[in-house]
C-alpha cells in the first residue's frame, strides 16, 4: 500500500525547490518508467509529485522530515522521473531553509550528495544519521552548530569541510564515519562533544586552526588537544602525543584500526577508559622511561599502572609481565586481532570487559591465582573453543562474564572440581566441563 504523502498537521507542508539528478531508463525525465509530472502551486513550488517521490515538510523554514523514504531505500524503479539513473539521489535546496531538523534525512540510504542553502544555521541531531552512501555535503558558512549524531554512520563520507562559522560539534557527530580521512577544526569551535569522531578509523590528519582559543593541534601532532587542560581528546593513526599532554581522554583513539604504534610521553598522568579500545592494528606500545604513573616494563607492549601493577591497556603483541597483579577494566577491549594470551600466576583479578570482543582468542588459561573475574570480562569472545581454569575454587564471576557463544567451549577444571564449577555463577552455563590434571 502506497504511503500517504501528506499528514494532517497544524503547519503548512510545502515542498522546497529541489534539484535532483533525474534520469529514466531512456535518460530523459519521465521517460521509460511512467514517472508523473509534479503539480505546481501558485508560488511555483511543487506541492505534489507521485506517490514514490521525495516529499518533505517545512515549518518556519525548518526541514522537518521526509514523508517517503522509499526513494532512498531502493524501492523506487530507476525509471522514476525524480530518481537518478543508478537510483541514487543528489539534492540541492533553493528555498530559504534555516535549519535541518532532527532526523530529517535519517536512513536516506541512497542519498549521495547534498548542498545545503546558505541560510542554514543549525544541523539537528541525527539529521543525516546512517546516510551510508553520502559522499559529498556542502555545509554553508552560516552554520553554527552540528548536532549530536548528525552524521552518524555516514561511512561513504570521505571529506567534509567544517565552515568557519561553526562553534559547536555535537556528541558523536561524526561517529563511525570510517571513510573520513582528514578533519580541520575551525577557529570558532569552542565545544566538541564526547566521541564526536569515534570510529573514524580512516582518519590520518587532524588539524586545529591556529587561531582557536579552546583547542589546538600543537607540534603538528595530528590530534585535538584541549589547550587549558592539556587533554588529548581525539587522536588518529598518525598521532604523535606531545610531551606537554597530561591527560588522554576516554575513547581518544578508540576504533583507530590504522594505529600501529604509540608512545606515551613522560608528561601523561591520566589515561581514560578505553582510550585505545578497538585499535586492532596496534603492535607497539611504549611508555616513556621517565613517566611516574605508567610504565611498559620488560618491553611488554602494554601500559601498566606502576603503583598498582595493573595492566590497563594491551594489544595483540602484549606479553603480560609476571609482576602484573590485575588486568584492568577493558584492557584488551575490542582487540579482535589478539589470538593468544598468557596470564601469569601473579594475576589475581581480571577486570570487567577486559577481553570483551577478542574474537580471535581460541583458548585461554586462567591461573589458580585468579580469584575474581569481572562482568563481561570474556564477553563476545566468539572464537573461544577451550577455557582452562586451574583454581580448585571457582573464581567469583558475574552474569555474562562469558557470553552464549563461549558456553559451547570446553571448560577444563582440576580433578574433583567439576561439581563446584557446575554450581558456580556463570561457570554453570558451560555445556561441556571436563576434569583434568594441570
Amino acid at each position: 500500500m502506497k504511503k500517504q504523502l501528506f499528514r494532517s498537521l497544524t503547519f503548512i507542508a510545502i515542498l522546497a525547490s529541489i534539484s535532483l539528478s533525474s534520469c529514466s531508463k531512456d535518460d530523459e525525465p519521465g521517460g521509460g518508467g511512467g514517472g508523473s509530472t509534479p503539480a505546481y502551486n501558485e508560488s511555483g513550488l511543487p506541492t505534489k509529485i507521485d506517490d514514490n517521490t521525495i516529499i518533505y515538510k517545512t515549518n518556519d523554514n525548518i526541514i522537518v522530515r521526509f514523508e517517503n523514504l522509499d526513494v532512498f531505500g531502493g524501492a523506487i524503479p530507476v525509471s522514476n522521473t525524480y530518481s537518478s539513473k543508478d537510483g541514487y539521489c543528489t539534492i540541492v535546496f533553493h528555498s530559504p531553509v534555516t535549519a535541518i531538523d532532527k532526523e530529517a534525512f535519517k536512513n536516506a540510504d541512497n542519498l549521495v550528495s547534498i548542498v545545503l542553502p546558505k541560510n542554514v544555521i543549525t544541523i539537528g541531531n541525527n539529521a543525516f544519521d546512517h546516510c551510508s552512501k553520502l559522499k559529498s555535503i556542502t555545509i554553508p558558512n552560516s552554520v553554527t552548530s552540528i548536532g549530536n549524531w548528525a552524521f552518524n554512520g555516514c561511512t561513504g563520507l570521505t571529506s567534509v569541510t567544517i565552515p568557519n562559522s561553526v562553534t559547536s560539534i555535537g556528541e558523536s557527530a561524526f561517529y563511525g564515519c570510517s571513510g573520513l580521512a582528514s578533519v580541520t577544526i575551525p577557529n570558532l569551535v569552542t565545544s566538541i562533544g564526547e566521541s564526536a569522531f569515534y570510529g573514524c578509523s580512516g582518519l590520518t590528519s587532524i588539524v586545529v586552526e591556529s587561531g582557536n582559543t579552546k583547542y589546538d593541534s600543537r607540534d603538528n601532532c595530528n590530534a585535538i588537544i584541549e589547550t587549558k587542560t592539556n587533554t588529548l581528546i581525539k587522536g588518529c593513526s598518525n598521532t604523535i602525543i606531545p610531551n606537554s599532554v597530561t591527560n588522554i581522554f576516554e575513547y581518544a583513539f578508540s576504533g583507530c584500526s590504522g594505529l600501529t604504534s604509540i608512545t606515551i610521553p613522560n608528561s601523561v598522568t591520566n589515561i581514560g577508559k578505553r582510550a585505545f579500545s578497538g585499535c586492532t592494528g596496534l603492535t607497539s606500545i611504549v611508555v616513556g622511561s621517565g613517566n611516574t604513573v605508567y610504565d611498559s616494563r620488560d618491553n611488554c607492549n602494554a601500559i601498566i599502572e606502576t603503583s598498582t601493577n595493573a595492566l590497563t591497556t594491551g594489544c595483540k603483541t602484549t606479553i603480560i609481565p609476571n609482576s602484573v597483579t590485575s588486568i584492568g577494566e577493558s584492557a584488551f577491549y575490542g582487540c579482535n586481532s589478539l589470538t593468544s594470551v598468557t596470564i601469569p600466576n601473579s594475576v589475581t583479578n581480571i577486570g570487567s570487559s577486559a577481553f570483551w570482543g577478542c574474537s580471535g582468542l581460541t583458548s585461554v588459561a586462567i591461573p589458580k591465582s585468579v580469584t575474581s573475574i569481572g562482568y563481561c570480562a570474556f564477553y563476545d569472545c566468539t572464537g573461544l573453543t577451550e577455557v582452562y581454569c586451574k583454581a580448585t575454587t571457582p573464581p567469583i564471576c558475574y552474569s555474562f562474564t562469558f557470553s552464549d557463544s563461549s558456553y559451547n567451549a570446553t571448560l577444563y577444571v582440576p580433578i574433583g572440581c567439576k561439581s563446584v564449577y557446575k554450581s558456580a555463577t556463570d561457570w554453570e552455563n558451560f555445556k561441556y566441563i571436563y576434569e583434568t590434571s594441570f
